[in-house]
């Protein structure tokens, strides 16, 4: 079956016969990881050679019985390591003037964030305690465990990457299917919205959740969400369900570079970190850390009844970089682009580093990379690790770049602050350059930080071992990725599956893989559909996915 090699761009050796095969294409994640040869298996014997008429859409039913065929395919820019910092940044801290914690009524300020450069911006946030009754976090907490298998793996707002969350409350209202954590949260929910009046400086508005989740950071899953504004709510409140550990979840992040992130110590589970939405912030879970996290994104009653954020259109109009930013947003989802730029522009102009980063990536999608690469230098150089990896994406053209050339040291850069694509293209250097030992390395931190293309490399590379033990690893890599839509891992199972004989298993994991647009796995179903491999045979369906995977990108 197709498969990925671990480091594309380079020559590997395959046994028995020690054949090395030389991979043609070098692409990055972002623009799409090469594909390989691995295994052909026809007929019960292991072959290394490919013989392309055994592929033809027309060979005759006795010829050997190949489970897919040679593919070189790009993986879709959506999956994986795609660059994080679409959205935007958004917490920060209060300190008193004398540097000192205040406090009343259970709740102290942190900390206050200053952007540097240009734009000038100070945000607060809050920590609120003394809102639970006894039982109810454990109660809540419980309740999350019991319906674990229904959270969805939906793509996030801040970078499209998925995530593992079950939504509480939408448009305002309650979800029927969370009808069980409603009743242990509306109490609390009452008691923190009254605290959350009390604050100075917050809002005198009324507000009400018009959205709530209850997000999971587990091992192996997604542990991470880039530095971003809460763009939908005027006031977030979040805390943590499970004990949080210090140094690591909820940070806030006053500059563009990771040295000014301040950690929110939230103490103990069910303390609420209360911010507006002009606070850039972000989460990091750390080690082995497994976090249940409940989210409230709160917004006047009026602006829910509306559908709309009625505050940042007149602080724009004033002159304020941030709301700028906002509103460029909303046209951008209006699908008004001219408009759109024009409000990220004037943000950018100001020194806004998310607005140079997200005007960047409409002109580079546009074709404009001439314009949008001065963008992302000015945003890289500012210390923006999205905006670092971006550049380094226009130097590369499309290729591993050599180790030590500019694009390089802009990927080592933003793996420098632990951004997962960052992790994984300076993996893809250091491989290509020879140095197994620290590519490997990052390659495993990118994994463990969530990014897809990462996971799906480390698997292959325990694949391609063939010892049990490592095989079994693999598939657990594989399967993380899968969880979280990563179609070439799917496609990998689905070979995996193959090669234990479990034909069934290997179906259904490369109709999956088809389904969400993976060309090799495609033509492997069609092949499947054609010789009824791990089920029935379907000539229409074969020549259907056939078709469409000449068309996929």
């Amino acid at each position: 079956l197709a498969q990925d090699f671990s480091v594309p761009g380079m020559t590997r050796t395959l046994s028995p016969n020690r054949r090395a095969l030389t991979m043609g294409r070098r692409r990055l994640c972002s623009l799409g990881l090469a594909r390989g040869i691995v295994v052909l298996l026809g007929a019960g014997q292991l072959l290394w050679r490919f013989e392309p008429a055994a592929f033809a859409p027309g060979a005759p039913a006795t010829a050997p019985l190949p489970l897919a065929p040679l593919l070189l395919q790009p993986l879709p820019l959506r999956f994986a390591c795609q660059n994080a910092g679409r959205e935007a940044p958004e917490a920060a801290r209060r300190l008193r003037p004398d540097g000192r914690q205040g406090r009343s009524r259970g709740l102290h300020a942190v900390a206050t964030a200053t952007e540097p450069q240009a734009y000038q911006a100070t945000a607060e946030l809050n920590l609120v305690s003394d809102v639970w009754r006894a039982g109810e976090i454990d109660a809540l907490l419980a309740e999350a465990r019991r319906v674990e298998e229904a959270f969805s793996k939906g793509k996030d707002s801040v970078d499209g990457q998925p995530s593992r969350e079950f939504q509480l409350i939408d448009d305002g209202q309650w979800l029927p299917e969370a009808a069980g954590m409603r009743a242990v949260l509306e109490r609390p929910l009452m008691e923190l919205l009254g605290r959350i009046r009390d604050l100075d400086g917050v809002t005198d508005e009324e507000l009400w959740p018009v959205q709530s989740w209850i997000r999971r950071y587990a091992p192996g899953e997604r542990r991470e969400h880039p530095v971003h504004y809460d763009h939908k709510s005027m006031v977030t409140a979040v805390t943590s369900l499970t004990p949080p550990r210090a140094g690591s979840g909820l940070y806030v992040q006053h500059g563009p570079h990771v040295s000014s992130r301040t950690w929110v110590d939230f103490g103990v589970a069910g303390t609420f970190a209360v911010h507006g939405w002009d606070l850039a912030h972000g989460v990091d879970v750390q080690g082995d850390e497994e976090r249940f996290s409940l989210i409230l994104f709160l917004k006047p009653v009026k602006d829910i009844a509306a559908g709309g954020q009625s505050w940042y259109r007149p602080l724009a109009e004033a002159g304020s970089a941030l709301a700028a930013y906002r509103v460029g947003m909303d046209l951008e989802a209006d699908h008004d682009m001219p408009q759109a730029k024009e409000f990220y522009s004037k943000s950018a102009k100001q020194g806004h580093w998310v607005s140079m980063n997200r005007l960047g990536s409409i002109l580079q999608g546009e074709g404009d990379v001439a314009t949008a690469q001065p963008l992302f230098e000015a945003a890289a150089k500012l210390g923006y690790a999205s905006s670092q990896v971006a550049l380094g994406d226009i130097l590369s053209q499309q290729a591993v770049p050599a180790r030590g050339s500019e694009a390089a040291n802009w990927y080592a850069t933003a793996a420098e602050q632990n951004h997962p694509a960052g992790l994984h293209r300076a993996a893809l250097v250091l491989l290509q350059s020879g140095d197994q030992v620290a590519g490997q390395e990052l390659m495993m931190k990118a994994a463990e930080r969530g990014c897809l293309d990462a996971q799906v490399a480390v698997g292959r590379g325990l694949h391609q071992r063939g010892d049990v033990e490592s095989r079994q690893a693999a598939w657990g890599w594989y399967g993380k990725a899968a969880e979280q839509g990563h179609p070439g891992a799917m496609n990998q199972l689905a070979v995996m599956a193959a090669e234990a004989g479990d034909l069934e298993t290997s179906r259904r994991y490369m109709q999956e893989a088809a389904f969400l647009g993976h060309r090799a796995a495609m033509n492997n179903l069609a092949l499947y559909l054609e010789r009824g491999i791990g089920g029935a045979v379907d000539p229409q369906g074969a020549a259907e996915w056939r078709q469409r995977a000449q068309t996929a990108r």
